[in-house]
């Protein structure tokens, strides 16, 4: 009963989602915050977090597939967080009507200044008489497929949106039976050459046994309401020998900072009660200006990085949290001071 739940709960909460970024669209409310992002490493996390959600979907017996270049590492200069949310929306659309077969994801250049992302399946497919409508917001190819697959007839509305709002274009080629490809472009920056490393098992193994970095004698602060959370990254840093200090909401955070001068480094969830993580960032910069502050979030508005940065943090990571980027950002602050 408790997994049903959750999964309910999170049901809703995307549809709550998609019901705020169409109103935001509409509105023209939308904020764009570009970065540059290297292709290959950023579609293979990608991939690895849709395997997940293909398994909490039920189709564990559907074929998830990556086809990315291995001779060249394209760099666009786009928003991370939006460009996720297209590739999202359009592979859970895929698996939604897709039975057997497979899903694939990946790119090709159609030049030498735009890229090609497209998802395609093996699924339902779509009648040509009712591939004008896909895009439309609140619509769906048949009406009556919505309490079997579930969902607002909201994604697909979303994503052409968000495409164009990154300077691309989005469009699809389909067949009933026979699946369906959906695509888009985006301008490119450049294509770099992959790098080719082969390691061997002995390599790997000494590297997975340096990855635990050694914080001894630094003291760290970690701002998490969520028990769960706090203990995975509790369970790292112990192990890294950092002294750890758990604060459950914002006030304690900040009382925390005020009576402990001998903080090194602080992680702050940006959502807790009584204070959030931006206000508590925003006090603590008054009293510890040089302190650095790492913000954590599992929350995917593309403001929220803005704000946590606005208010002082040094850097922001997405929950959940990958160990060695936690420790590539730790080890660069600490330097940085």
């Amino acid at each position: 009963m408790i997994k049903i739940i959750n999964n309910k709960g999170n049901e809703l909460l995307l549809i709550i989602n998609d019901i705020i970024d169409i109103s935001k669209i509409e509105a023209g409310d939308i904020k764009i915050f570009p970065a540059e992002i290297q292709i290959n490493s950023f579609l293979r996390e990608i991939f690895d977090s849709l395997n997940e959600e293909k398994n909490l979907m039920n189709k564990e017996n559907i074929q998830l597939r990556l086809n990315i270049s291995n001779e060249y590492n394209p760099v666009l200069h786009s928003d991370p967080a939006r460009l996720r949310q297209i590739i999202y929306n359009l592979f859970t659309n895929a698996l939604k009507f897709t039975n057997e077969g497979y899903v694939e994801i990946g790119y090709e250049f159609l030049d030498n200044k735009r890229i090609k992302f497209y998802v395609t399946d093996t699924g339902v497919g779509i009648p040509e008489d009712k591939q004008d409508i896909v895009f439309d917001r609140f619509r769906q190819v048949d009406e009556s497929i919505s309490p079997q697959h579930g969902g607002t007839g909201l994604g697909l509305a979303i994503s052409k949106n968000l495409v164009e709002l990154l300077g691309g274009e989005i469009s699809l080629q389909s067949h009933p039976k026979h699946g369906s490809t959906f695509w888009f472009t985006l301008p490119v920056i450049k294509k770099v050459k992959e790098k080719k490393t082969i390691e061997t098992d002995d390599k790997k193994k000494r590297k997975a046994e340096t990855d635990i970095i050694d914080l001894s004698g630094h003291s760290i602060l970690i701002a998490e309401d969520d028990a769960s959370n706090y203990l995975f990254i509790e369970s790292f840093l112990r192990r890294a020998k950092a002294r750890i200090i758990w604060a459950k909401d914002g006030i304690q955070a900040l009382e925390t900072m005020k009576e402990d001068q001998d903080i090194h480094i602080v992680l702050m969830d940006l959502r807790m009660p009584k204070m959030n993580g931006i206000e508590a960032t925003r006090e603590i910069r008054k009293i510890r200006k040089s302190v650095p502050i790492i913000a954590l979030t599992a929350y995917a508005f593309a403001n929220d990085r803005q704000k946590a940065l606005n208010a002082g943090c040094n850097a922001y990571l997405s929950k959940p949290v990958k160990l060695d980027e936690l420790s590539d950002v730790i080890i660069r602050l600490l330097n940085e001071k």
